[in-house]
């Protein structure tokens, strides 16, 4: 008996304290969902430089990268009451050296109180033992959809 409730216990205790760790590089790790949320927590609130800061390094030293993160708030119109995962998904490459590119990627459905829709993609290189500078989000598209739910062209696209 006392197996049975010690051995749940200790599970819990280990897998309340932990956050997920990438266990070749020993870095937290933030899924493509959970730096979705962050982008559009960050449009919605209008900061042009969180939105940069997530952005890998190739893309934080483009030409007027404030300029175009600035036309991707200002796209949005309301406060987003919904959003989903539309899409998506990774993939790895490892090198016969060893060296390995981890990318993921996925679309979202938006949609605020003032009843617009609107698409975003974001593309992030995890890894890129081949181009550290682009380790972070590498491709970011933002437009707004019809009432048909199509996507119009893109509005705001920013991409290596």
């Amino acid at each position: 008996m006392v197996k049975f409730v010690f051995i749940p216990l200790i599970l819990m205790l280990l897998l309340s304290s932990c956050e997920i760790i990438d266990s070749s590089r020993g870095e937290p790790y933030k899924n493509p969902k959970e730096q979705a949320e962050n982008i559009l927590l960050f449009l919605e609130e209008g900061n042009v430089e969180a939105i940069r800061e997530m952005f890998c390094e190739r893309l934080k030293n483009q030409e007027n990268i404030d300029e175009k993160i600035q036309e991707a708030i200002d796209l949005l119109d309301g406060k987003i009451i919904s959003h989903k995962l539309v899409g998506g998904g990774g993939r790895a490459h490892w090198g016969s050296d060893g060296n390995r590119v981890i990318e993921n990627g996925g679309g979202h459905n938006i949609r605020t109180d003032t009843d617009k829709v609107y698409h975003l993609f974001i593309g992030i290189y995890k890894e890129n033992d081949f181009d550290s500078d682009l380790i972070g989000i590498f491709e970011f598209a933002f437009s707004e959809r019809d009432e048909n739910d199509e996507v119009y062209p893109v509005r705001v696209e920013i991409k290596v």
